[in-house]
């Protein structure tokens, strides 16, 4: 709850009354003027108050004789002062200030937010290099040519070893080629069940690492 300063005692009617006087014509038109004019209880609020100096500031640039706002505050009985736990009445200005500044400091807290998240997410991330990423592309590419390579040479290789073992068994061509055919079948199973088993053992570990590693 907000802490509203009034100043109260026939110094401030005094004061409404000397403004209501000497105040031209533009200036009493004024709507603030005319609110702060039209009150007709012996307080003034802080905004009223510093509203009043401002005032008394324009008439004595033109006019030095006018009495200070002291002065002015001293006539009668002079005013007292007393604090009031108050909800003040805000402007249309004053709210769309108030709006456009939680605004702008949400903005900013939102991108500063933000910021901290990615700041966390790649704290342990490893930057590379474009050579780096290359070379490891390129490391990759000849791993797999070669896991490649050597399966087509171990399916050739168990061809030709089972075709010259059938040439001691049997005379027959076909039987041999065929014998041929059924050894580099076996050898692309036994190949392929090495790959599989060679892929579950990277990817386990993988899974693995990221557990115990997380960029969070």
């Amino acid at each position: 709850m907000p802490l509203n300063l009034q100043l109260h005692g026939e110094g401030a009617s005094a004061l409404r009354m000397f403004l209501a006087t000497h105040l031209d014509a533009k200036q009493l038109n004024r709507p603030d003027v005319k609110k702060m004019l039209n009150e007709k209880e012996n307080t003034l609020t802080s905004r009223e108050l510093r509203q009043v100096s401002s005032l008394l500031s324009e008439l004595r640039a033109s006019d030095p004789s006018i009495p200070t706002l002291i002065s002015l505050l001293r006539q009668g009985r002079g005013i007292q002062t007393r604090v009031i736990a108050t909800y003040q009445e805000e402007d249309e200005e004053d709210k769309e200030k108030r709006i456009k500044y939680l605004a702008k400091r949400r903005q900013k807290l939102l991108r500063l937010d933000e910021e901290m998240r990615y700041g966390s997410m790649v704290r342990n991330v490893k930057t590379q290099s474009v050579d780096t990423e290359l070379a490891h592309h390129q490391t990759s590419v000849r791993q797999h040519l070669s896991i490649g390579a050597n399966m087509v040479m171990a399916r050739v290789t168990a061809f030709i070893a089972v075709y010259f073992v059938a040439r001691n068994i049997t005379e027959n061509e076909t039987t041999r080629i065929v014998a041929g055919l059924g050894g580099a079948i076996v050898m692309m199973v036994i190949e392929m069940v090495l790959f599989i088993a060679r892929a579950a053992k990277f990817e386990s570990i993988e899974q693995e690492q990221k557990k115990h590693k997380s960029v969070f």
